[in-house]
């Protein structure tokens, strides 16, 4: 565990526990995953079902992937035999919703997209013993290449993510991960799930079956070279379809499954699939398969950008070194190259020192290649994933030392584990000149949603490999790629007369450019049918469209794509997802002004298409019944396992900078679970408050006690590790555990409102008071403090404000303390109440858009885009 400075050391004691066997103690009892692939297009429905083991009402929250860019379209919460559908609503009128269902005792659950690949699920009310099923369902299109292979990738765990900057105070959006949020990731506690302990099992059934239909190469008409790379799988095949199950039972949730086959005995050609809806509108897939390159590629500059932080430890790190190498030997005679490793500082390759210092790009003979695959070798891992400035640098050698006639191309191997991905975006957006960026992902648990996004942004393709014997042979096709591509400048044009598209509707609005072997994919719009439904659909679509565009040798290509309609739903989301995308990279770098039009029309969009966005939420509330009249309800965040290949100790922070103590980041035992409470005798004055002498107990909980144990300190506990410290952080660390007591929600009421702003008012004159004294170089008495705290606490709407709430049951807790202490100094307590005078300052600020007041809206979600 990283060291943490004594002055952010808040001692209260070490968690210790275990669970009973045979009893289960989390709330996610299973997760089922069904996927079925047609054509190019997946569709996968998702399944996870919760329990409430304890004896007070549950609210379980959830922090899991999904494949990256996919567009989910589908939610549901299932009760019994009854189904409830979501509705799609703004992100922050779908958070009030849940929260005022929640006040009313109701049943209610809210799905929200924290990044393209990570994703918040949170059920509540749900009543002791009972057992619910969330289901959602989404679609992606998959990758071709034209050797006829593809691959459809399920992600199963969230992985530990870098979180960069210094620790803030924030609203209650706080998420209940964790890491602290930061000036640079302003959610990072709604992306860091707690870990599960070393060799737990938190019993969790996973099933996953994929359903490869006819159209795709399935069965005797067309599989071939079926291969999942990190599971064991059995295959039934059928006449139409062919079926592929794990072939294991109780697979643990740690790792991507990645089901790989070739589409034996076909010609994979240009397509465009087209499906139209009941009210006669139509969408396209357009997916164009590159021809043969037809002249000799121009002169390459490569920098390669390798990743040696400290989620890399292991066989990743080995890995890359090897990608690495291996790539390093596909460059030819003309070629030049550069190497960088990086985690929190950038290192780079060097045959020679150079006059003026710096890196450089140095002709890729064979002396040179060996010399950098040694220095490879040498690379370990350490240290944070700063992955922005390592694109710069690389952007500004490769852009700026490349000449007019060669190829400027970045290469970045990573597992993409980064919590700012914005920032890196950005940089890329606007740093990358002529150049082009590939990115490999590397890992049993990839970010491709991200590295995805950043190929697409660099106009460069992605590609994913795991770690281990295979990576050699999956290099070969990346290879190829990287570099100028076959064609660009591609344009679209509907025959004449035919029908045609509305091309201002293509997504992404640039079609990629062609790279040597992988097919490019776009999707589009068709206008309505003019003469009813069924009847015209045939005579409005077009024939074909014709795709026109340069070769690399200046010559003009042209491809005639036939259209082919297609039974698939889906592509109405696919079409509204990639639109999406496409409006969140100009939102990424507008101004002010024009991010609001562009976050309205995102909203529009996936409101009109029933699609989860970061400004869109699902929400599902069953209005049949209060099964909570009390609001009380126990809150826990399901623990998730750490991927496979990692180490438990994992270091992801810069070396010798201070961290937070439990952090996904810092490489502490993230809130190892399960997580529980435990009662425990109080803790005198100075061991709760001398930071300098941290309090470390052993701590235990009966076992028939697990579940509905309490703890006395009016806040929550993780297991293992000391809480980091420092004004709200601390009292974060205490009030967001992975599992928390009993929260009241009640709604407030203008009754409410009016009883809060006077308690709150009463709080503030005796805290003036006392800093008053305190001004004066005398102690005063702690009783104005206690009772205002005392009202306070008695008041159910305080549990709708969780800044609040954990400045009233923990730091003021703490400033109370401290002033009964014997020995207590004025001097030394002064700064202590001016802190706290602040905090609830900024604290009391939640209640004014609860209250009908004018206040800024909560749109956290704004700075991950």
């Amino acid at each position: 565990m990283v060291e943490v400075p004594a002055a952010r050391q808040r001692g209260f004691g070490e968690l210790r526990c275990t669970s009973p066997e045979g009893r289960r103690t989390l709330p996610l009892a299973g997760v089922t995953l069904r996927a079925k692939v047609a054509d190019r297009v997946a569709e996968v429905t998702v399944e996870q079902r919760f329990q409430n083991p304890f004896a007070q009402a549950l609210e379980a929250t959830y922090i899991f992937p999904l494949a990256g860019g996919s567009a989910v379209s589908r939610f549901e919460l299932q009760v019994g035999a009854r189904i409830l559908k979501g509705k799609v609503d703004e992100r922050g009128q779908a958070r009030e919703q849940y929260q005022r269902a929640l006040a009313q005792g109701k049943r209610a659950a809210l799905l929200e997209q924290e990044r393209d690949d990570v994703f918040t699920v949170q059920v509540g009310n749900l009543p002791p013993g009972e057992e619910v099923i969330v289901r959602l369902a989404y679609a992606e299109k998959l990758p071709f290449f034209e050797d006829g292979t593809t691959e459809l990738r399920l992600p199963l765990v969230v992985a530990p993510r870098y979180i960069a900057g210094a620790a803030i105070d924030t609203p209650e959006n706080a998420g209940r991960g964790t890491e602290d949020d930061t000036d640079r990731v302003q959610d990072a506690s709604r992306i860091t799930p707690p870990r599960l302990a070393p060799g737990f099992d938190p019993k969790v059934a996973l099933q996953l079956s994929v359903e490869l239909l006819h159209g795709a190469g399935a069965g005797a008409m067309g599989l071939a070279e079926l291969s999942c790379s990190q599971h064991a799988t059995r295959l039934a095949s059928g006449p139409e379809t062919a079926l592929v199950s794990l072939a294991r039972e109780q697979e643990p949730l740690d790792r991507d499954f990645v089901l790989r086959w070739r589409v034996a005995g076909e010609k994979v050609v240009s397509t465009l699939l087209v499906h139209r809806g009941a009210e006669g509108e139509g969408y396209g897939l357009l997916s164009i398969v590159p021809p043969r390159q037809r002249a000799l590629a121009a002169p390459r500059d490569v920098v390669f950008v390798v990743d040696r932080s400290g989620s890399m430890d292991g066989e990743k790190m080995a890995s890359a070194a090897r990608a690495c190498s291996t790539l390093l030997e596909t460059l030819g005679p003309r070629d030049r190259f550069a190497l960088q490793a990086f985690d929190n500082d950038i290192e780079w390759f060097e045959l020679a020192p150079t006059p003026r210092g710096g890196p450089v790009l140095v002709a890729a003979d064979q002396a040179s290649v060996e010399k950098g695959k040694k220095w490879l070798r040498g690379i370990e891992a350490r240290g944070g994933t700063e992955v922005t400035q390592a694109l710069g640098a690389a952007l500004q050698l490769a852009a700026g030392k490349s000449a007019e006639q060669r190829t400027a191309v970045v290469v970045l191997l990573t597992d993409g584990e980064v919590g700012d991905e914005s920032t890196a975006l950005k940089q890329v957006q606007e740093s990358l000149g002529g150049a082009r960026v590939f990115t490999v992902g590397i890992d049993t648990a990839v970010n491709d949603g991200f590295l995805k996004r950043l190929a697409a942004l660099g106009r460069g393709t992605a590609s994913f490999v795991e770690p281990g014997a295979q990576l050699e042979q999956a290099l070969v096709a990346i290879a190829r790629e990287i570099g100028a591509p076959v064609a660009v400048d591609l344009q679209i044009e509907a025959d004449e007369g035919a029908g045609g598209v509305e091309l201002a509707s293509l997504a992404p609005a640039r079609l990629p450019d062609l790279f040597a072997g992988r097919a490019a994919t776009c999707s589009l719009r068709l206008p309505a049918a003019r003469n009813g439904r069924a009847r015209s659909k045939k005579a409005a679509e077009p024939i074909s469209v014709r795709v026109t565009g340069r070769y690399a040798d200046g010559s003009k290509l042209s491809l005639t794509v036939e259209v082919r309609e297609a039974g698939l739903p889906a592509l109405a989301q696919l079409w509204a997802r990639a639109r999406v995308a496409d409006l969140e990279d100009r939102f990424r770098i507008a101004p002010g002004p024009e991010r609001e039009v562009l976050k309205d029309e995102i909203v529009a969009l996936a409101i009109r298409h029933t699609l989860l966005t970061r400004f869109t939420a699902f929400v599902v509330v069953d209005e049949s019944e209060v099964v909570n009249p009390s609001g009380l309800q126990q809150q826990v965040t399901q623990p998730v396992q750490m991927p496979a290949g990692w180490a438990a100790n994992t270091q992801m922070a810069p070396p010798a900078s201070p961290t937070r103590a439990l952090s996904a980041s810092s490489g502490s035992p993230m809130a190892q679970a399960p997580a529980v409470e435990a009662r425990r005798k109080s803790p005198s004055p100075q061991q709760r408050f001398t930071p300098s002498q941290p309090a470390k107990e052993e701590l235990s909980a009966p076992e028939d006690a697990l579940a509905e144990a309490a703890f006395d300190f009016d806040g929550a506990v993780h297991i293992g590790g000391a809480f980091s410290a420092g004004g709200a952080g601390a009292a974060k660390g205490l009030a967001q555990g992975a599992a928390s007591p009993p929260v009241p929600v009640p709604a407030l009421t203008a009754e409410d409102a009016k009883a809060l702003a006077a308690l709150l008012a009463q709080l503030s004159a005796a805290l003036a008071a006392a800093r008053s004294e305190l001004a004066a170089g005398r102690v005063p008495s702690a009783d104005a403090l206690e009772a205002a705290r005392s009202a306070l606490l008695r008041l159910p709407a305080l549990g709708m404000f969780g800044a609040l709430g954990r400045f009233v049951r923990a730091s003021l807790y703490a400033l109370i303390a401290a002033l009964r202490m014997p020995g207590a100094k004025a001097r030394e307590l002064g700064a202590l109440a001016a802190l706290h005078g602040a905090e609830l300052q900024r604290a009391s600020a939640e209640i004014a858009p609860a209250a009908g007041s004018e206040g800024a809206p909560d749109r956290f979600w704004e700075g991950s885009i």
